[in-house]
């Protein structure tokens, strides 16, 4: 163990070097045939200036380039107009995807912007030219196939996936097969399996597959990229061969170390992302196992060890995963690899393999839908999933369990649970979604949830071929975010008005996510807008239209409405505002209530006690008066603003309004994501942020 850490440390040291390097003359980008993918106007990927790895994100000029790039299947070499280097920013919320460190595991640090004035195709100068050639080769001819006949000859053969396979992908990972197709490797036992059993059934001589294979499994891990997973089932059954062709006696833990080791200094960061760590993990498990273990033993506690992983990284699991593995592992042995490999050898034969896929993916998605065991038990800290491996591996070697086992195997999850559903704290955290707003509102046992707004993009009008397929903010920061504190539900969603940067992603929060009680201006509901937004909730929600005057009582959750004063369509002028009671702290959340209604709700609240203020429209100069702020007085304020925003928020009459009166204010475009927690116990208060860590101001506790 000392020894692989020691590979691990110092191969990692060497990369780290590497990505330090800075680019040079980076308006001249190379990219290899198989590296970059189209997403409207925009071309991303893997790309190399002057011999350095930066990752590229280049804008197309005309549909000419866009046509040439899709039918291509050479290296590029791309002239960029106006390119800008920036070094990788890091996420700027929890649980948002680590981009940053997903690069510098690839010996990436910097990213290349800009338009792409020309594009050059390169003639194959090396073997790995050659090779990405080939791949993009068939990848070219995959897309020609029908949508599921496609993912798997992508994912099976190529260990590849596009834009087009996230759909089906999220569906597997939610019912814990995922790791079948290509992540873990598994699947190249299983074809390494089916050969020779091919080759007995032809009466072909196993020392004649065994040597096919011999030849055959290198090419093919060159193939895929060195893709882990795949490389780790490789170089397994080639060491298990080479020592049978030599005599070595080599244990089958030695083998899988030995691969380790080589898989390390080859990728030492390897294990700390999801599927070599399935893929090792997986590995181990079933070499640990006795073999009077039945198949649906097998399936059972590699389930286990799955559902410990997809914990960690994704916060939630399906239970029927933990028997889908036992149900779909021989499906997939049986069916959907041979298959695979027919539509592979017989591209035609997709027009008869299509049907029963549809048939088979629509059922799943079935299943899933009206079996709803999908538990959300919020993030997994490390030592909690190396408890869950370890009692898992021991698990592994015993025949029968114990009452007493069980009871240990589910402790790590009950723990992880109560933790979060348990809660001493309250709460309130200001998502960095950019330019909008979107702040979670959570208090202590009995936990309350509230959402104020969803946050959204403005989308601009664009020709059919520069349109890209995107992700909202919700899904991005806010889904995750939500699912990392273990909520499952929204007790409650606040909508202050009906601007697209604060109501814009509503329809993809309800669709995602069960939400009980929605609240917004009374009014509102007469805007034909906000109504087709609330047609794709998945729940039956409770509307509560709201004016000034009326209150928010539920268990910890206490608030008092403030504006609007009368109903509204959802202006600014509209903006539900409303003061809510965070432990013993008074928050004061506005939306874009501009000066004169604040003012006006002065008048009817004169005395407002507020501790805490969320500044109205992100900052602008059309909310803050002086007056207003004199009035309530607050000991911080937190303003929520996109970086080098359009508007230039937040405005800087505001920010001397704030100097003025001595009123320190975080913003999340500098400080990322801002979190506020108060003990129910001790009555701490603390304040962190994302990029800046914790912030000794004006209304914390000092530790």
């Amino acid at each position: 163990m000392i020894f692989i850490l020691g590979i691990f440390s110092f191969r990692q040291r060497q990369f780290i070097e590497v990505a330090k390097a800075v680019p040079a003359d980076y308006e001249i980008l190379t990219m290899k045939a198989d590296q970059y993918k189209l997403n409207g106007d925009l071309v991303t990927g893997m790309a190399k200036v002057s011999g350095t790895k930066v990752f590229a994100l280049i804008k197309l000029t005309n549909q000419k380039q866009k046509i040439q790039l899709r039918k291509n299947d050479h290296n590029i070499q791309f002239e960029v107009a106006d390119a800008g280097l920036t070094k990788i920013s890091p996420p700027t919320n929890q649980a948002e995807f680590d981009f940053k460190t997903w690069a510098a595991h690839r010996q990436i640090s910097y990213q290349v912007q800009g338009d792409v004035t020309t594009v050059k195709q390169l003639k194959p100068a090396s073997l790995s030219d050659w090779i990405a050639h080939f791949r993009k080769q068939f990848l070219n001819r995959t897309a020609t196939q029908p949508k599921y006949c496609a993912f798997h000859l992508r994912a099976l053969v190529a260990g590849y996936t596009n834009n087009d396979d996230l759909e089906i992908r999220q569906l597997l990972s939610t019912l814990g097969i995922i790791h079948l197709f290509a992540l873990s490797g598994l699947h190249v036992d299983l074809l390494i399996k089916l050969v020779r059993k091919l080759g007995s059934s032809l009466h072909i001589i196993d020392e004649i597959s065994r040597g096919l294979l011999l030849v055959v499994l290198p090419i093919y891990a060159i193939f895929v990229g060195g893709q882990v997973g795949i490389l780790r089932a490789i170089l397994s059954y080639f060491i298990r061969e080479l020592s049978r062709l030599c005599h070595l006696r080599l244990a089958s833990l030695d083998q899988l170390t030995l691969v380790l080791l080589i898989c390390l200094w080859f990728q030492p960061a390897a294990m700390l992302e999801l599927g070599p760590q399935l893929s090792f993990t997986l590995a181990l498990a079933l070499r640990l196992m006795p073999r009077l273990l039945n198949k649906w033993q097998v399936q059972l506690k590699l389930g286990y060890l799955t559902m410990g992983f997809i914990l960690f990284w994704t916060y939630t699991f399906n239970l029927f995963a933990l028997v889908m593995g036992a149900l779909f592992a021989p499906l997939f042995s049986i069916l959907i690899l041979p298959l695979t490999l027919l539509n592979l050898v017989v591209p035609r034969s997709s027009l008869l393999i299509e049907p029963l896929w549809q048939v088979l993916y629509h059922s799943l998605e079935d299943l899933n839908q009206q079996l709803p065991l999908q538990l959300t038990f919020g993030s997994l800290p490390v030592f909690i999933l190396v408890a869950i491996v370890l009692i898992g591996l021991f698990g592994c070697e015993r025949l029968k369990f114990t009452k007493r086992y069980f009871a240990i195997a589910l402790m790590p999850f009950l723990i992880t649970y109560a933790a979060h559903q348990l809660s001493w704290q309250d709460k309130v955290t200001v998502l960095d979604i950019g330019q909008g707003d979107s702040i979670l509102v959570q208090t202590a046992f009995p936990k309350r949830t509230l959402l104020i707004d969803t946050g959204g993009q403005l989308h601009f009008k664009q020709a059919r071929w520069q349109r890209r397929d995107t992700t909202t903010r919700v899904e991005k920061i806010t889904l995750p975010y939500l699912r990392s504190q273990g909520i499952s539900h929204l007790d409650y969603v606040l909508l202050s008005h009906q601007d697209a940067d604060h109501l814009g992603d509503l329809s993809t929060l309800l669709a995602e996510m069960p939400v009980t009680h929605i609240l917004f201006t009374k009014g509102m509901e007469q805007n034909p807008n906000f109504i087709k937004k609330l047609q794709k909730s998945r729940s039956r929600n409770r509307y509560l239209p709201k004016l000034a005057g009326l209150k928010l009582d539920d268990g910890h959750l206490q608030g008092q409405f403030i504006a609007p004063q009368k109903e509204g369509l959802g202006d600014n002028e509209d903006s539900l505002s409303v003061l809510l009671k965070v432990g013993t702290s008074r928050w004061l959340f506005t939306g874009d209530l501009d000066r004169e209604h604040e003012l006006e709700s002065l008048d009817r609240y004169p005395n407002l006690p507020v501790d805490y203020l969320k500044v109205g429209h992100h900052g602008s100069k059309t909310a803050s008066d002086p007056a207003f702020i004199e009035a309530i007085q607050p000991k911080l304020a937190i303003i929520s603003a996109g970086r080098n925003n359009r508007y230039h928020h937040p405005n800087e009459e505001t920010l001397t309004t704030f100097a003025q009166q001595g009123l320190p204010y975080l913003n999340t475009a500098d400080y990322g994501m801002i979190e506020w927690q108060e003990s129910r116990l001790t009555h701490h208060v603390q304040i962190s942020t994302k990029l800046m860590g914790d912030e000794e101001i004006s209304g914390q506790s000092k530790k």
